[in-house]
């Protein structure tokens, strides 16, 4: 499966069990996804102080090229 030489099978209880190259079981994680009431999610929010809007994932890019020079300049100033 993909690269690498993951596996997935079914299990017993038709669950996908997935695995490693060498073969190891790759545990199950819980899932951290909210799927509860969208509108409690947003209550929750506003009341730790979260402000998420239309306008909130709207990024400041416009399609040019990065500057792979400043981007790396910016992280490495990061580490300091």
């Amino acid at each position: 499966m993909h690269e690498e030489s993951f596996d997935v099978r079914m299990g017993a209880d038709g669950e996908p069990v997935f695995f490693d190259p060498r073969g190891r079981c790759i545990p199950s994680v819980p899932e951290t996804r909210f799927r509860g009431n969208a509108f409690a999610l947003m209550t929750l929010d506003r009341r730790a102080g979260v402000d998420v809007s239309a306008e909130t994932c709207i990024p400041a890019w416009c399609g040019e090229r990065m500057d792979d020079d400043l981007v790396v300049a910016g992280l490495l100033e990061l580490e300091t």
